[in-house]
């Protein structure tokens, strides 16, 4: 079988089955190649993005996406041009929220709260004052 009949075959597959596919992509990078490959594909992609972030992002990461107008070049002070959000970004954005932070250094007068590796604390030489992070695990 060629490629060309390849690719011809999966476009015969309804929407809600190229949807189904999108939604066991991975990596978000992975359903940002699939939506640029073709319009169709496109729609697919779209679509799962979509239902994700209506139905499974909480209301507090859909309220933590940008909402931004950046400034046009040579515009006069104060014009701005609205930039709208694609769902594919909104889709990426959530799921790089959700990722766990990861510290592999920490710089500076840092001890471990009560022996917890999870908790850190550093001491302000100049002052009495301390600050207290902890991570989840």
């Amino acid at each position: 079988m060629s490629e060309k009949s390849n690719a011809t075959g999966l476009l015969a597959l309804p929407d809600e089955v190229l949807e189904r596919v999108a939604s066991h992509l991975c990596a978000p990078g992975q359903l940002l190649v699939v939506t640029l490959t073709c319009k169709k594909l496109r729609i697919a992609s779209e679509g799962f993005a979509r239902r994700f972030v209506d139905s499974e992002a909480t209301d507090e990461e859909r309220d933590n996406l940008p909402r931004v107008d950046l400034p046009t070049t040579g515009a006069e002070a104060g014009e701005s041009v609205g930039r709208k959000w694609g769902v594919i970004a909104r889709y990426q954005l959530i799921l790089k929220h959700r990722e766990v932070l990861q510290f592999d250094q920490i710089v500076g007068d840092v001890r471990h709260a009560e022996g917890d590796r999870s908790k850190i604390v550093r001491s302000f030489p100049s002052s009495r004052r301390s600050l207290a992070c902890g991570f989840g695990s």
